[in-house]
This record gives C-alpha cells, sequence and structure tokens, in this order.
C-alpha cells in the first residue's frame, strides 16, 4: 500500500504510521529504533494471541454482564478456539491471524455437526 510504513517482524507487523501523516524521516527513525530493539533483545511484541484475547473478553463480559451471557459467549469463544486450522487449534494462532475463513469453516464444522 502506498503511504504506510508497516515492517514485518517474526509474524508481527509493526506499524510506523501513515504516509501523508508522519514524515518519512520519524518512520525511518521508528524503524531504525525497531531494528536495535530486536538485535539489543529489548523488543517485545503487542501481539497476543487468540487464547489471550479470548480471556481478556471474558474477564470484561464477567464483570460487566450477567451470568446466562458469560456462560453464552465462554461456550462459543472455546468452540472457536478449539477449532484446528492446519493442524492448529484458534486458540494458538495470533488474535491478528485470524480472518473471516476461519471463522466461516468453524461455523460451517458446527452445522455439520449439528445435522448428525
Amino acid at each position: 500500500m502506498k503511504n504506510i510504513y508497516p515492517f514485518h517482524a517474526g509474524g508481527d507487523t509493526v506499524y510506523f504510521g501513515r504516509g501523508d501523516e508522519v514524515p518519512y524521516k520519524d518512520a525511518q527513525r521508528q524503524f531504525t529504533e525497531h531494528v536495535k530493539s530486536l538485535s539489543d533483545g529489548t523488543y517485545t511484541s503487542n501481539s497476543f494471541t487468540a487464547a489471550e484475547l479470548v480471556e481478556r473478553f471474558l474477564t470484561w463480559i464477567s464483570e460487566h454482564r450477567g451470568y446466562r451471557t458469560y456462560d453464552q459467549r465462554h461456550r462459543d469463544c472455546n468452540r472457536l478456539g478449539n477449532f484446528k486450522v492446519k493442524r492448529k487449534r484458534i486458540f494458538n494462532l495470533l488474535a491478528t491471524q485470524i480472518a473471516g475463513e476461519h471463522l466461516e469453516a468453524c461455523l460451517r464444522n458446527s452445522h455439520a455437526k449439528e445435522k448428525l
């Protein structure tokens, strides 16, 4: 894409800003700092797995909604998280790796099981 300064490292995408909002020199400086953090071991990923995202979501649900809502969301999230995509459970994928096609495949699988 034009006017975007992304960098991909170890499955993570590090975003340095939009070209029309961040001057090229600033993006270049951020990139240099990022590469330095990778080499000196101080880089920490902001990415988290789907399991971590679900845990945060369910914590919020339990604090702000009733038990029945929490229970339903918990079951739905477990069904989705335990679904395997290319032999990997969705729970083990980075949250940023999950695509609509994964959710659709899980739904198709659920509907197929219901018909049995």
